[in-house]
């Protein structure tokens, strides 16, 4: 038996209705899946919805049995305004006029540097300390 042109376009006609039976087939099923997919999600949600609004009207219901009547009343207000001076007379430590400091407190004899308790009258701060010696060399 040989190959003729016949066959051939016959041959080529029956696989492109094969391929389009099975394209169609293809696209029905997928869209029937879809359309089962969103129904179940739809019904979920609506059962959802529904157990929401019966657990509301449950929780609602506990609420209205378990609040007593209450009937807002006007109380009377008073305002009541404290002034306070502070002042500086019974501090322990204090600074006083001029930079100087004063303790209340005895002090029996020199204690350290600052035992006068006077701030040196220095206009400026501290000089800085020397700086460290050099490291000793190896000796190589």
């Amino acid at each position: 038996m040989s190959y003729t042109a016949r066959n051939r376009d016959r041959h080529r006609l029956a696989v492109s209705a094969v391929t389009g039976v099975i394209t169609v087939g293809s696209l029905t099923s997928i869209g029937w899946l879809t359309g089962a997919a969103a129904d179940d999600f739809e019904q979920e949600q609506a059962e959802k919805e529904a157990r929401a609004a019966q657990e509301l009207a449950e929780y609602n219901a506990a609420l209205a049995r378990s609040q007593r009547p209450t009937a807002l009343r006007e109380r009377p207000t008073r305002t009541r305004v404290t002034t306070r001076y502070v002042t500086a007379g019974g501090a322990i430590n204090a600074v006083g006029a001029g930079g100087t400091v004063t303790s209340s407190s005895p002090s029996g004899g020199s204690s350290g540097p600052s035992a006068s308790g006077s701030s040196g009258g220095s206009s400026g701060p501290a000089p800085a300390p020397p700086p460290p010696p050099p490291p000793p060399s190896s000796g190589s």
